[in-house]
């Protein structure tokens, strides 16, 4: 998960570090999950934690090459690979999450980066961003313990 998540989305995004010119723009994708932390799933929630932090700093150190960074924050989205990870954590807050399509999800955050949007949470999920980052700690942890 960490070489994954992290390891790799630095290695990508600095590898392609000559491209970086004026107008350019990069997408992190991070997860709901990096706000509202979900227990069985802690590497994954911390991984996703990272880039979130790590897509914040580097939008501003681009700024001033014209580089942009936007990051997504997709929450439950309908694929197989998501099936397994429900079934392992055994989550009910995980089970009872809306799920987005994948289509929707891709549109909204194009259309977000093109509107220089530093962060989105497309559907309802830009709800729960909101909500988590106004609610004190306790109240976060609370949620994050239903499962």
């Amino acid at each position: 998960m960490i070489r994954t998540n992290i390891r790799g989305t630095v290695a990508a995004v600095y590898s392609l570090n000559n491209l970086f010119e004026k107008n350019g723009h990069i997408i992190l994708v991070s997860s709901i999950s990096a706000v509202a932390p979900t227990p069985g799933l802690a590497v994954y929630t911390a991984s996703k934690a990272f880039i979130r932090h790590w897509g914040i700093s580097l939008r501003e150190e681009l700024k001033p090459n014209g580089v942009t960074v936007t990051i997504c924050y997709p929450g439950k989205v309908k694929t197989k690979a998501l099936r397994n990870v429900v079934k392992q954590a055994k989550s009910v807050k995980l089970r009872l999450m809306p799920e987005q399509n994948l289509n929707y999800l891709v549109e909204r955050t194009l259309r977000a980066a093109e509107r220089g949007r530093a962060e989105v949470a497309p559907g309802l999920y830009g709800l729960v961003i909101i909500l988590f980052k106004v609610l004190p700690k306790r109240v976060v942890a609370r949620f994050a313990r239903l499962v």
